[in-house]
């Protein structure tokens, strides 16, 4: 075992499997057919939104804060987020009147077990933009979940299917050092790193060369809180003292060293999602 095919291997596991795939699934179908029964023609677009869309959402025992966002955009004239959540909410209330939720001022999430299904409302833009709202005001954030899929296939595939990888074990990184980043933040700044491994940065680039070179060069923080610095700090070092070690042929040494900072997987629960209880 070496260095690079630790983390090749600790990719891979981090990827969903079909049954959690196929059970994920049939979940969101079963949420979209009650909501298209209740809403009638007052719902205008339900579906799967964020990184269980885009094919980068960490399975839940790797990140205790993995859920399946869905999107719901109702034809209803008023642009309160609030409005659109009372509406939401009644409709939890009367087709799942068993299920335990929670209502923040910019989604209401169903609490699924094992994994938690968030309802986002949204008005539309144009044909293919949103709005949602805004994590950080009480007002609307433009969104193009198309425009999104297609810059991080874009991306992907210019860099040899080293992209969506890297997604996961950076989002790893964060859930296992108490989240420094929002998960979003992790992938529009991968994106936007504009990897040009092919023939340039590196002849023959793997995996552990994109992980070093991102978790080595962060996102820029919006708030530098100590903490956060140390966690960045910390991981600079045992990446570099790995890489050393590797390159100096000692590879059990360059292993351990980089578990200080991507620890192994945790045991995998027995939880079935696809036994969650989806009301009447």
């Amino acid at each position: 075992m070496t260095l690079r095919n630790t983390i090749k291997n600790l990719s891979k596991s981090l990827f969903l499997d079909q049954d959690t795939t196929r059970s994920i699934d049939s979940l969101i179908a079963n949420v979209s057919e009650k909501a298209q029964r209740y809403f009638l023609h007052d719902l205008h677009l339900i579906g799967a939104f964020g990184s269980y869309s885009r094919n980068t959402l960490l399975p839940r025992q790797m990140d205790s804060r993995t859920v399946i966002d869905v999107m719901v955009c109702l034809n209803i004239s008023s642009k309160m987020a609030s409005d659109h959540l009372n509406y939401l909410q009644q409709f939890v209330e009367h087709v799942f009147p068993n299920q335990n939720f929670s209502r923040t001022p910019r989604s209401l999430t169903l609490h699924f077990s094992p994994y938690p299904v968030r309802l986002l409302p949204a008005v539309a833009s144009d044909a293919a933009a949103y709005r949602i709202p805004a994590r950080s005001t009480a007002g609307w954030l433009y969104i193009n979940p198309t425009e999104c899929m297609r810059r991080l296939e874009f991306a992907d595939q210019f860099n040899r299917g080293m992209v969506r990888p890297l997604i996961r074990v950076a989002k790893y990184w964060n859930a296992t050092h108490d989240y420094p980043f929002h998960p979003f933040e992790i992938e529009q700044a991968i994106i936007n790193k504009g990897y040009q491994y092919s023939g340039g940065l590196f002849s023959a680039p793997d995996l552990f060369d994109y992980v070093y070179d991102f978790l080595t060069h962060p996102p820029t923080m919006q708030e530098t809180l100590t903490w956060k610095l140390q966690a960045i700090r910390r991981t600079q070092i045992y990446l570099e003292r790995a890489r050393r070690l590797d390159a100096g042929s000692r590879k059990q040494a360059a292993i351990k060293c980089i578990t200080k900072v991507l620890p192994p997987i945790p045991t995998k629960p027995t939880t079935n999602i696809g036994q969650v209880w989806l009301g009447a």
